[in-house]
């Protein structure tokens, strides 16, 4: 785990009211929390739910080491996934819509500072098609997948999984393991 220095975490209780509000204060002072933080890094924050089974992350730059089932990461992008028998239920998300490549000219003063005071709102690609992304992820394990834009590489203990992502949409993809 890397060194993350000091920190804070907060969870959104959506509609829980009073009572499930205290008890989810309750459990999250004892050895049965509702989650776990994995990891929580400038590279990336990682969280395990476990009811559920499933893990979350957010991958702010390529990463290693994100936990036992994901091993690398190799661009910013948002991960759930959860182990179920013989397959691995993995959604992948590359919330940038890639509207334009490289920095703004017109947001960086020539020494290459930010001075950008315009929002988003008002630049001229704003209007502009979302072009796709590649998102590559390492699996530990041997791994196939038959959805479209996935391409899967074994090597070794290890899957390269390499995801086509659009217009910031979740990829929800079956991993089934290789024996």
């Amino acid at each position: 785990m890397e060194s993350t220095g000091a920190g804070y975490e907060y969870a959104l209780l959506v509609g829980a009211g009073e009572q499930r509000t205290a008890d989810f204060t309750k459990r999250m002072g004892s050895d049965n929390a509702p989650y776990a933080v994995v990891r929580k890094a400038a590279t990336a924050h990682v969280v395990h739910h476990r009811d559920t089974g499933v893990t979350g992350a957010v991958v702010f730059v390529n990463a290693t080491g994100i936990d036992e089932t994901i091993t690398a990461v190799d661009a910013a992008c948002l991960l759930m996934w959860r182990s179920e028998q013989q397959t691995l239920a993995l959604s992948v998300t590359d919330p940038d819509l890639h509207l334009y490549e490289g920095d703004d000219p017109d947001q960086f003063a020539p020494d290459g500072t930010y001075v950008g005071a315009n929002t988003s709102y008002s630049r001229p690609w704003r209007r502009s098609a979302s072009a796709p992304s590649r998102v590559s992820i390492t699996l530990h394990g041997r791994w196939s997948c038959d959805a479209d834009d996935v391409t899967v590489t074994p090597a070794g203990d290890t899957a390269r999984v390499t995801v086509i992502c659009r217009d910031g949409a979740s990829r929800d993809l079956t991993m089934t393991a290789i024996a």
